[in-house]
């Protein structure tokens, strides 16, 4: 699947809307941390990570992406004239492998030029781990969407509504889709407990609600301008 600015979470967009209009002149600074210590990267794996960045760098919304976006209904005009011309800038990051190959990663610049990079930076960096480093492993899409039907099914049967927020942390993008489409084939009378996709690109791609709010994300930056009150 060819790259996407849509291959994000929706509440990347509605925070980066509040953001642009609100704090368009704040700068912020994003570190990576890898919660796995005992993770190792290579060469090989950096070398993909920053072919990505570069090729994120050259992606821009379309004219149907645009009028998507729009028709959510949750974004003005001159928001998404913005966005008709925005791209993402490499140089806004910054990576290298540590001397015992612990990933070194830094996002810096504008918080509303740089607040997309995050969500595709978590997915690129699994995609090249699982590519590069941790390679014993099969990509057998038709057995996602069969396991991805019988969680969904499962969780269906127990009343249990549920949304799939995986893009941050899958495996690769065919592998969300599967899981997707997983769900999606669950038969009519449990398709209602499958509310949607965090994820703006596949819940055009399907036709799905796209779901969310906010992220922690916001919580931390408006501590850091005002500061946090005992």
């Amino acid at each position: 699947m060819a790259p996407s600015l849509l291959d994000t979470d929706l509440y990347k967009w509605t925070m980066m809307y509040a953001v642009w209009e609100k704090h368009p002149d704040d700068a912020v600074s994003y570190r990576f941390i890898n919660r796995r210590a005992e993770d190792r990267f290579n060469l090989r794996f950096l070398t993909n990570l920053r072919s990505g960045i570069e090729t994120l760098g050259a992606v821009s919304l379309t004219h149907g992406e645009i009028e998507w976006l729009r028709s959510l209904g949750l974004f003005g005009e001159p928001f998404l004239d913005y966005l008709a011309d925005f791209r993402l800038d490499p140089s806004n990051v910054r990576t290298h492998l540590s001397s015992d190959g612990h990933l070194q990663l830094e996002i810096t610049g504008l918080w509303h030029e740089t607040i997309l990079w995050e969500v595709p930076l978590m997915a690129l960096i699994c995609d090249c781990y699982y590519s590069c480093v941790d390679t014993e492993w099969e990509c057998d899409l038709t057995g996602v969407r069969h396991d991805a039907h019988s969680k969904g099914a499962a969780l269906a049967q127990a009343g249990c509504p549920f949304i799939e927020f995986g893009t941050r942390r899958r495996r690769a993008k065919e592998v969300q889709a599967s899981v997707l489409k997983g769900f999606l084939d669950l038969p009519e009378k449990y398709r209602g407990c499958f509310r949607g996709t965090s994820n703006t690109f596949f819940a055009r791609k399907f036709g799905i609600p796209a779901i969310g709010t906010m992220a922690h994300e916001w919580i931390m930056g408006y501590a850091g301008l005002a500061g946090v009150q005992g």
